[in-house]
């Protein structure tokens, strides 16, 4: 096994678990081979010194490698779908090519597909982190790897390079509307445990509400993030007092939208959205082709793939990279639910 970046070696991740650096070594390629607690060991070792194997980090400053690192929460969520065909178009036109990694909205899973692209040696990793990033970045900037953030919200220090749509502007303008269109008992569709993205959306909900008179928000917590938790939240709506319903219902995303609208027609029929408008979030084409399309807020997601290439590339050809953020304005896409 060859050492990684500066004089960490295989030998100070075995003294530091200690193991054998044959442990060590199963423990980075094979590691079904080692037993739970003393591969735990030699993670919390690697994780500690910031080791990174085959010479990674050496290899990706001189320039070897042609691949790039694309990580997401969900690969299967049209908007993560189509941010990766943005960022595979604009790094084919540069002669490289990405391997896709799906956390599955886990954090664990997330630091791990981190590691392991750093050891196929990319050349730098575009992250669209679920919560905190800081965890997958101290393990890039230890190895020296450029990365930039995808989808990020904006608290990230300036060293960073990232890019992303305002989700607390379209958090704003969704509400804007909402008032503009004569409601005023708005429901957020969310919780505290959303990823980072939904929590700006959210946020920037709050303070427009914060800031009309007469106007109220409230959450109202999903059952998981598809059609099917949408539907039972439009059945719950339904089930409600007239005078307790929300006559303006905000979802984070386009399929929670469409499962809304799919309850509220089955139960009231079309009628209904004289009395609760319903907006969603990224303009996919579910909300254009719903049974009653749906107004949403648009995101430019394979123009955020193709700057995030453009933006790890421009960090790649220079020794003394200038971090930018790229921040693109959502834009509202009225339709038949306001």
């Amino acid at each position: 096994m060859n050492e990684s970046r500066g004089a960490v070696r295989v030998i100070d991740v075995a003294r530091a678990a200690g193991v054998s650096t044959a442990t060590v070594s199963n423990v980075i390629n094979k590691p079904d081979r080692v037993g739970a607690r003393t591969r735990r060991k030699v993670e919390r070792a690697i994780d500690d010194l910031g080791f990174v194997p085959n010479r990674a980090a050496q290899q990706l400053r001189i320039g070897v490698s042609s691949s790039v690192g694309l990580i997401v929460p969900d690969v299967s969520y049209p908007f993560f779908t189509d941010l990766a065909r943005g960022a595979e178009a604009e790094a084919a036109e540069r002669g490289l090519s990405v391997f896709l990694g799906n956390s599955d909205i886990n954090h664990g899973k997330e630091v791990g597909l981190v590691r392991s692209f750093l050891q196929q040696r990319v050349r730098g990793l575009l992250v669209a982190p679920i919560t905190d990033p800081r965890a997958v970045l101290d393990i890039a900037e230890h190895a020296e790897v450029p990365f930039v953030l995808v989808d990020t919200p904006s608290l990230i220090d300036a060293n960073v390079s990232s890019v992303a749509s305002d989700g607390f502007a379209g958090g704003r303008i969704a509400v804007r509307h909402l008032r503009e269109r004569g409601s005023t008992r708005l429901a957020f569709i969310g919780w505290d445990g959303d990823p980072a993205q939904v929590l700006e959306r959210w946020n920037g909900a709050q303070r427009e509400a914060q800031e009309t008179p007469g106007m109220a928000l409230r959450r109202i917590p999903p059952e998981g993030r598809g059609l099917p938790a949408g539907v039972n939240i439009g059945r719950a709506i339904l089930a409600m007092p007239p005078s307790e319903r929300p006559d303006g219902l905000i979802a984070p995303n386009d399929a929670l939208a469409v499962g809304v609208v799919n309850a509220l027609v089955a139960g009231a029929g079309t009628e209904v959205f004289r009395d609760i408008r319903v907006v969603g979030y990224d303009d996919l084409e579910i909300a254009s082709n719903a049974v009653v399309p749906i107004t949403s807020i648009r995101q430019s997601s394979e123009l955020i793939g193709r700057s995030a290439i453009s933006l790890l590339e421009e960090l790649v050809s220079t020794s003394e990279p200038v971090h930018r953020r790229i921040v693109y304005e959502p834009t509202l896409v009225v339709r038949s639910t306001t």
